[in-house]
Formats: structure tokens, sequence, C-alpha cells
């Protein structure tokens, strides 16, 4: 971009080109606009909050490797 533009002329416009694209209205009962990222971003967020659900048979199995290994289970996050 430095070929063509200055780096803050390009991140002014790269900005206002993502707040433009999140800001499109969608049809109703749609997703809105994200930005490349931002639903991981949301995701990790949100898992370091409430944690993250395993389903019984993977958490019976990581017990028992927790156990062989001798390392205290983790505490559920409440």
């Amino acid at each position: 971009p430095n070929a063509f533009v200055d780096p803050d002329t390009y991140a002014a416009q790269a900005k206002a080109l993502a707040k433009y694209l999140q800001e499109t209205k969608t049809p109703t009962g749609g997703q809105p606009v994200m930005m490349p990222g931002e639903f991981e971003s949301r995701n990790r967020r949100a898992r370091k909050e409430s944690g993250v659900e395993l389903e019984g048979p993977v958490w019976q199995n990581m017990r028992k490797v927790l156990a062989e290994l001798k390392v205290a289970e983790p505490k559920p996050i409440a």
C-alpha cells in the first residue's frame, strides 16, 4: 500500500470501509457483517469467560490421562 498511498491515509480508508461494512443493514434474521478474525475473537473471549464444554466421553478420557500422569483435574468455571 505504501507505493500508492501513505500509511495513515490507508489506515483511515481501511477503518472507514470496515465501519461501512459493519453498519450495512442485513436482511431480517441475517447475520451481521464481520471482519476477518472477529468471529474467532468473540468466541475466544466467550470461552475464556465460561469455559469449553466437553462431551462426557471426552472428559472421561481426559480424567484417565490426568490420573495416569498424576495431574490434578482443573476446577470447573462456575
